[in-house]
């Protein structure tokens, strides 16, 4: 168990910060708090060139597909090459899902915990572990530094080479708690069925982890927050709608200012490179209604930004050469708030 304390990155020169956040690092191989080259503790994915395939961001597939998390090698083998790594909750939180069935993910067997000391509350996400304590539960509290688990190389789609053993490991936040109903509603309906309730993976949305630790050990008392509107904006897209979507009333930290319910004609949603929404803001009947017939509207984009994800498509251009929603600023919209925008 090592905790994320003031000698992070020391040889980067970065100044202690958060006493008020104390992160436990998940794994045994603590490379990153050395400062050490990728190479030392992050697991390049097989079939991809460089440790770059590791990280976080747009690393896999030639740039076209985004990977949520981290993945951190294993240090430790059994006789029969088995990793051994035990896995610990990051902060104190709840245990907000489990799968034990390798089969049923090519998560394999995974665990989201939620924490709500964070500002907002954020997931982390366990995955590929070759076990899970059976006296862990669905409900349960876990201790920050708590042991859930050892490391592995669990899937449903690939094998994993015993000795290329890692942790997926992913911070974020569920997008909604209505898309169990949203999946199966779906047409043309998806080709895989949902065996994970509203903690499928493909309703969890991650961060940088590695840089939100970087930035905040760089500053006293920052919140994740902090971190979140200090990244540079994407593009911001305004939604005609009267909804208003679980993810801001579980998160109204990620609201620009407050609203006043009763008052809301649709929104201006901010979109971080990584195609996290931001920055929320409610807009009055007078606000949405430049938008005319559209439901769905880029009102600014910044190219350089977005070129730094190609993978997530979050801006594309119509046939006039005008910018519009991209397919995944779409499907993040109509998942929150029930939108459809052809």
């Amino acid at each position: 168990m090592k905790k994320f304390l003031l000698t992070i990155l020391i040889s980067a020169g970065l100044t202690p910060a958060f006493a008020n956040l104390d992160i436990v690092w998940p794994v045994p191989n603590d490379g990153f708090l050395e400062a050490k080259p990728y190479e030392a503790y992050i697991q390049p994915h097989p079939h991809e060139d460089g440790i770059e395939s590791g990280l976080f961001g747009c690393v896999r597939n030639n740039r076209t597909s985004l990977h949520k998390g981290i993945d951190i090698r294993a240090t430790q083998f059994d006789r029969m090459e088995e990793s051994l790594d035990p896995i610990h909750s990051i902060l104190q939180g709840k245990i907000r899902y489990i799968n034990r069935i390798p089969r049923l993910s090519n998560y394999g067997r995974y665990i989201v915990i939620e924490h709500t000391e964070t500002s907002p509350s954020l997931l982390s996400v366990y995955s590929h572990l070759r076990s899970i304590p059976e006296d862990l539960k669905r409900g349960q509290i876990v201790r920050k530094g708590q042991f859930i688990g050892i490391l592995g190389r669990s899937t449903s789609k690939r094998s994993i080479a015993k000795r290329n053993a890692y942790l997926h490991f992913e911070v974020g936040f569920q997008l909604s708690n209505q898309f169990a109903a949203w999946h199966k509603n779906l047409k043309p309906a998806p080709a895989v069925s949902n065996q994970h309730e509203n903690w499928h993976p493909g309703n969890l949305i991650g961060l940088d982890f590695l840089e939100l630790l970087t930035y905040l050990s760089k500053r006293e008392n920052a919140s994740v927050k902090d971190y979140l509107f200090s990244r540079p904006l994407a593009t911001s897209i305004k939604v005609q709608t009267r909804n208003i979507p679980d993810f801001v009333r579980r998160h109204p930290e990620l609201l620009a200012k407050p609203m006043s319910e009763g008052q809301v004609s649709g929104w201006q949603i901010n979109f971080t490179g990584s195609g996290i929404p931001y920055a929320w803001k409610a807009l009055s009947q007078d606000e949405i209604s430049s938008l005319g017939p559209n439901n769905m509207k880029v009102v600014f984009h910044d190219e350089k930004v977005l070129g730094a994800y190609p993978c997530n498509n979050l801006v594309a251009t119509n046939w006039k050469g005008e910018a519009i929603p991209g397919s995944w600023a779409r499907h993040v919209i109509d998942l929150l708030l029930d939108i459809k925008n052809p």
